[in-house]
């Protein structure tokens, strides 16, 4: 299973809830008390949320018979013979599928942990498992 870094995830996350607590904070302040805290509500709910948008829990699964991956809410399964191979996109790792077709593997972006080895090691592992290597 792959995915984004636990570091990224996590830092993402942790600086979105301080700008979400801040900015509810400034709202309560400013504006009226009943605008104040839905202002606030929606402020913190956008900093919780956010990561699903920004694909930080993207995931990519792979077997001997296929590969699994989900971008931001929805899951997608494909059998190795549907697969060509995998290839370097502008922003993140893309799956070429047999019919032309590129699909982006968000959980596999072009550095992993800063490093653009671990992030190759990463598809090297996927494209053994595609040829049964």
């Amino acid at each position: 299973m792959f995915q984004p870094s636990p570091l990224a995830r996590a830092g993402v996350q942790a600086v979105l809830l301080v700008v979400g607590v801040v900015v509810a904070g400034r709202a309560l302040v400013v504006l009226d008390q009943g605008a104040g805290v839905l202002v606030a509500f929606i402020a913190v709910v956008a900093a919780v949320l956010a990561p699903i948008g920004l694909d930080l829990w993207a995931v990519v699964r792979a077997d001997r018979e296929g590969i699994t991956w989900r971008n931001r809410l929805v899951s997608h399964r494909l059998p190795w013979s549907e697969v060509a191979g995998f290839e370097q996109g502008p922003t993140t790792m893309v799956l070429r599928r047999t019919d032309d077709r590129t699909v982006a593997l968000r959980a596999l972006g072009l550095r992993y942990f800063g490093s653009k080895r671990l992030a190759a090691e990463r598809v090297a592992v996927l494209d053994r498992l595609r040829t049964g290597r």
